[in-house]
């Protein structure tokens, strides 16, 4: 069966792991590796976010607070989407 394909990208950070573990699995179940690309935040670069379908992001809650590094994360998608 043909379908859509769409370009996804997890971004996540993670402290001990689960974090990292969890959005893995979810790249597995949402396809193929050419459509969904599973990227710590850390290796992230501007040009991978350019034609996505769909961004999600994960990261483990700090003193009630996504990771510094996430937060850094979506002020750069923000800036990407609107320039």
């Amino acid at each position: 069966m043909g379908g859509v394909t769409m370009k996804v990208m997890i971004i996540y950070d993670s402290v001990f792991g689960n974090t990292e573990k969890v959005a893995k699995v979810m790249g597995e179940a949402l396809g193929s590796h050419e459509d969904v690309n599973v990227v710590r935040v850390t290796d992230v670069k501007p040009e991978q976010l350019t034609g996505l379908d769909i961004l999600i992001v994960g990261s483990p809650t700090r003193q009630f607070k996504a990771t510094p590094a996430i937060n850094d994360s979506v002020d750069l998608v923000i800036i990407k989407i609107r320039y």
